[in-house]
């Protein structure tokens, strides 16, 4: 039996994909050479990366000082990223975190679709709406009302979370 990064052959010839619960294109080889861990390194770098942006949300009343909490934009300033995230989500193409040339040098180095793979995984317009919500409430109990950044914040992550579903609903790839 042939072990490739993209493909597996198997005693009558036919090719079968890698599972994805390796990582990075291991081959079925490697992942019994290691074991059976729950901790791969792709997986790992998903959890730091939500670790790090929803951390950084929380943190932020604390790394802006005095922060601004006084400021009060227009209405329509504050529902404007609703219509427009939503919108760019019905035309979009394709996800909107897919960058092909860095797809092209993942891919080339770790085996076919592994970017496309990780960023699945990854879901970063899920997890850029889950911190901007997080970080409206940390706003919210800094500030002690829902005008101006609070509000924003609640707006943003509202639009990223909606940007979502709806390309979830319209089975955009990458998302």
């Amino acid at each position: 039996m042939t072990q490739s990064p993209i493909c597996r052959v198997d005693s009558e010839g036919s090719c079968m994909p890698p599972r994805w619960r390796h990582g990075f294109g291991q081959s079925d080889d490697d992942y019994d050479r290691v074991g059976r861990s729950l901790m791969n390194r792709s997986t790992l770098s998903i959890y730091a990366l939500w670790c790090f942006i929803i951390g950084g949300n929380f943190f932020l009343p604390f790394w802006v000082y005095p922060l601004p909490c006084a400021t009060h934009f227009p209405p329509a300033a504050l529902l404007t990223p609703i219509p427009v995230f939503a919108l760019f989500a019905w035309v979009a193409p394709r996800a909107p975190f897919f960058v092909p040339p860095l797809a092209k040098l993942i891919n080339e180095r770790f085996g076919a679709n592994t970017y496309e793979a990780y960023m699945v995984r990854l879901k970063p317009v899920l997890m850029f709406g889950v911190s901007d919500l997080l970080g409206g409430l940390v706003l919210l109990w800094h500030c002690g009302s829902a005008v101006g950044w609070p509000m924003l914040m609640f707006s943003v992550g509202t639009a990223f979370l909606i940007a979502h579903c709806i390309m979830r609903f319209r089975q955009v790839p990458g998302v």
